[in-house]
């Protein structure tokens, strides 16, 4: 019996390598930018998770971290601008919130 592959199974090798080989057509990923902002309101941990949770639901968010301690929210977004949609998600929670210019 001859032990060379088919040309079949070749042809099939071939073009799965070259699909392989083919870089993603994704848009490169954007520069991440972190937004804070002073929330008003929030008494206890439950109000850090709905925070949390409601502003992870905003398209383009990468992270979150709701402080009690310092009642702020420090948000990191695909490089896009979504204060406002932030601050939306955070009002409709009935917090008072405000972002807090760099420095």
């Amino acid at each position: 019996m001859n032990s060379a592959i088919p040309w079949t199974a070749q042809a099939r090798h071939l073009a799965l390598a070259m699909f392989l080989a083919i870089p993603a057509c994704d848009p490169p990923p954007r520069e991440s930018v972190t937004l804070k902002f002073d929330v008003e309101g929030m008494h206890c941990k439950g109000c850090v998770e709905a925070i949390d949770t409601e502003v992870r639901e905003v398209e383009g968010v990468r992270g979150v971290r709701v402080s009690l301690e310092e009642h702020c929210a420090v948000v990191e977004t695909d490089g896009a601008s979504r204060t406002a949609a932030i601050e939306s998600a955070i009002r409709s929670l009935g917090y008072t919130v405000r972002p807090i210019p760099e420095s």
